[in-house]
């Protein structure tokens, strides 16, 4: 888990990419154009143009809300923003929430110049309203997957049953924990990109090994390391 605010930026090729994470709340974003191919995350994401036009599943919008586990395709002509929350910040979902030009600068504001995650935590809550609070032994597994080796070692740590952990996952948050734990160890990974080779990254993000940092990128972001880094 990321546990710390976490902020860097690099500039490559004219281009400036930055990154962001504070409390479970990540953003991505880059001064040029960028596109995804079809993928999911385990994570709401709020995507938002900052210049140019985003493109969502092939329809033009001035923003778009995703909720996790949804299956979906995202490009921008130019600089954009998004904005990843773990999924239980915001009430679950299943459909995605194309905004109108007012709620996507509103929500741009919020966010800001400095990138003020909990801000715009703030205003999507305010938006489509807070979640019901989790259980605490299902935050006691989500905060630790990361590093957890063996799940069943976590439910016992949580009090309960590995069945019951599952079930509890996927009833409160409609996610596997294993894909949380995907998840996690993906933006750890992430966090540590401007610092380090994109093999020291993977290890730090407990992959395998740099094909599968990579593939899990492409599968939960829709792009690979090296095209977030800028190349």
């Amino acid at each position: 888990m990321i546990s710390a605010r976490v902020d860097w930026s690099l500039e490559r090729n004219d281009r400036l990419v930055r990154f962001a994470s504070l409390h479970g709340v990540d953003a991505y974003g880059a001064s040029g154009g960028a596109a995804t191919t079809a993928h999911s995350q385990p994570a709401w994401k709020l995507a938002l143009p900052v210049g140019g036009v985003l493109t969502f599943d092939g329809h033009e919008v001035p923003g778009v809300l995703v909720p996790p586990q949804v299956r979906h395709t995202c490009t921008a002509s130019e600089g954009f923003v998004a904005v990843l929350l773990n999924p239980w910040l915001l009430p679950r979902s299943e459909d995605p929430r194309p905004l109108d030009t007012l709620s996507a600068a509103r929500l741009l504001d919020a966010l800001g110049s400095e990138w003020d995650l909990t801000a715009v935590h703030d205003e999507l809550t305010a938006t489509i309203g807070s979640p019901p609070a989790l259980d605490p032994r299902l935050r006691h597994a989500v905060t630790h997957c990361a590093t957890a080796t063996d799940l069943s070692a976590l439910a016992t740590d949580a009090g309960l049953s590995p069945p019951r952990l599952r079930t509890l996952a996927r009833t409160s948050l409609g996610i596997p924990l294993h894909r949380v734990r995907q998840w996690h160890r993906l933006r750890a990974a992430l966090a540590s990109a401007p610092h380090h080779t994109p093999a020291e990254a993977a290890y730090l993000g407990d992959f395998a090994d740099q094909a599968h940092f990579t593939r899990t990128a492409r599968a939960l972001l829709g792009r690979t390391p090296a095209d977030l880094r800028g190349r």
